[in-house]
């Protein structure tokens, strides 16, 4: 009998140390689940580390109890149902909900509008550009909007000059691409390399020494000094005498206007005398009217009665 209450006190002790050992691991989880939660959220965490500290409340009385005196046949009944009952699971854990990551916050669509926008913009900006200097490469005619003639095979000009041959053959090739699909050979356009050779050579003939030598003279004769081949003194003869011709014809103009002015006002002196005595004979008739008129009215009057 000693034996056997010996060897079921040391199956308490076992299953005891057992069972502090599992709580023991399981305060480990809790404090890390604590933990975790923490880091989520604090709302959470204050919950659960009340519900931690229920748990250990809960384990704490149940340690007391069990280590309360257990009597003899209790124990032995302990045992027999400790031994019925199934292995331990050690697995206790804790789910925790992971958040789910935040969604990116949608794109406002008028910024995507706008840079739409900007980039056909951009685009057709880019495209006039091409066009435009598609255009300067071609003919003077196309540039300006000119029309373009037909030049028949039997047109010609100086057939010995190169430039009325390469003057035949744009306008034709003009006409052939802008007006008749079918018809002379078309010249491709210049592109940019040809166009600055050209215009670098334009320039170098511009500049030849023939005009610098034109512009030159031209300064020349344009800036210098005029020195009249006349002697001095008698150029300021020359000019006296006619400083005297010209007061002379002034006097002489002074003179007529003078004896214009004269004969004017005479004039309007006599025409206001006139216009006065034609005021008063037209007084004069109106008064002789109205008797006349009252005259009338009285012979009218002496025959009725």
């Amino acid at each position: 009998m000693d034996e056997m209450s010996k060897k079921s006190e040391e199956q308490i002790q076992a299953t005891l140390d057992e069972r502090v050992t599992r709580e023991q691991t399981l305060d480990n989880k809790l404090k890390i689940a604590a933990e975790k939660v923490k880091e989520y959220t604090t709302g959470n965490s204050a919950l659960l580390i009340t519900e931690e500290a229920d748990l250990l409340e809960d384990e704490d009385h149940s340690i007391i109890k069990e280590e309360a005196p257990i009597p003899e046949k209790t124990t032995i009944s302990i045992l027999d149902k400790l031994a019925n009952l199934p292995k331990p699971k050690n697995d206790y854990e804790i789910e925790i909900e992971e958040r789910a990551p935040k969604a990116p916050a949608p794109q406002s669509k008028n910024v995507i509008l706008e840079d739409e926008g900007e980039r056909q913009r951009l685009e057709q900006v880019a495209r006039k550009q091409q066009e435009q200097a598609a255009l300067l490469r071609r003919s003077y005619a196309v540039q300006k909007g000119l029309p373009i003639p037909d030049l028949d095979s039997s047109f010609k000009f100086r057939e010995e000059s190169n430039i009325d041959k390469q003057m035949i053959t744009l306008i034709r090739s003009d006409y052939t691409r802008f007006k008749k699909p079918q018809g002379a050979k078309v010249i491709p356009d210049l592109n940019e390399h040809l166009r600055e050779e050209i215009i670098k050579e334009m320039k170098n003939l511009i500049d030849s020494d023939e005009l610098k030598q034109f512009q030159d003279q031209f300064v020349v004769q344009h800036t210098k000094s005029f020195q009249p081949n006349v002697d001095p003194s008698s150029l300021i003869d020359e000019l006296n005498s006619m400083v005297e011709e010209c007061a002379a014809r002034e006097e002489q103009i002074n003179q007529d206007t003078n004896n214009y002015i004269e004969q004017h006002n005479t004039l309007w002196e006599q025409n206001m005398e006139l216009l006065q005595e034609l005021q008063d004979v037209d007084r004069a008739e109106a008064a002789f009217e109205m008797l006349r008129q009252g005259e009338l009215i009285s012979l009218e009057a002496r025959r009725s009665g």
